[in-house]
């Protein structure tokens, strides 16, 4: 099903699927994408709503099976990749770690993607959210709310968990409007969540920016929040406009 609706999305000249597959769907199709020597990917999850199966690719030479765990570590089944060789298989707990860290819950695997139908997708904004993730270890989920041009609706348009399309709440609009910093503890104090104004080059307020953290030992709140400022510092250094980063190609 995964390549089928990705041909379709193709056909009609889209860079990313726009049509409703899953995210899980879409996250085996970038994994495949970033790493060539790939022949196949099977996942086999639990989510609260039962098991969760996902497969693209034909078989390779060599199988290799994974844990799979999610952005917090909590295990939540496993991943089966086939290569090509067995040296090209050296880098299977790599990949497979990656594809957590794009994983909030198992239950994203399962959801639409895009969470609404025929919601634009921002490549640009999605690079800069995947390049930001594979930085900094310590960050749990990343999501950039704004509201493209021409449209009324704040929405996610880049994370690394999906949910796209996904309309703006009201921490996200009050973080907008009144440029507020927003806290939050959440895993019995193991992470920390971030919500702040996204920034432009210019220093203008584009949107909102949900951070979250794993908490250090011995970490206050304050420090987190300093690692969430930076990372937003980062990424407004790299948006030059809100035109160019919520693009649509």
């Amino acid at each position: 099903m995964t390549r089928t609706l990705l041909a379709a999305a193709a056909s009609l000249g889209l860079s990313a699927p726009a049509l409703a597959v899953t995210y899980g769907d879409t996250l085996i199709a970038q994994i495949e994408a970033r790493h060539k020597a790939l022949a196949s990917i099977t996942i086999e999850a639990v989510g609260k709503n039962g098991p969760i199966r996902l497969a693209a690719g034909k078989s390779g030479r060599v199988a290799v099976t994974q844990p799979l765990v999610d952005a917090m570590h909590n295990s939540i089944g496993s991943v089966r990749f086939t290569f090509r060789d067995a040296a090209q298989a050296l880098a299977a707990p790599a990949i497979a770690a990656e594809m957590g860290r794009r994983i909030y819950v198992a239950e994203n695997l399962s959801e639409a993607d895009p969470f609404e139908v025929g919601a634009a997708r921002a490549p640009f904004a999605q690079k800069l959210v995947d390049r930001t993730i594979d930085a900094n270890p310590d960050l749990v989920t990343l999501a950039m709310h704004v509201t493209p041009p021409g449209q009324a609706a704040n929405i996610i348009i880049a994370s690394n968990f999906g949910r796209i399309g996904k309309a703006a709440d009201q921490d996200d609009k009050h973080v907008i409007t009144d440029h507020a910093v927003l806290r939050e503890m959440t895993d019995r104090g193991k992470r920390l969540a971030v919500s702040l104004p996204l920034h432009d080059q210019a220093g203008a307020v584009i949107g909102s920016l949900s951070t979250s953290f794993s908490m250090r030992p011995g970490e206050d709140q304050s420090e987190a929040e300093a690692r969430a400022v930076a990372v937003r510092d980062a990424l407004a250094a790299a948006i030059p406009s809100l035109a160019i980063l919520a693009a649509w190609k």
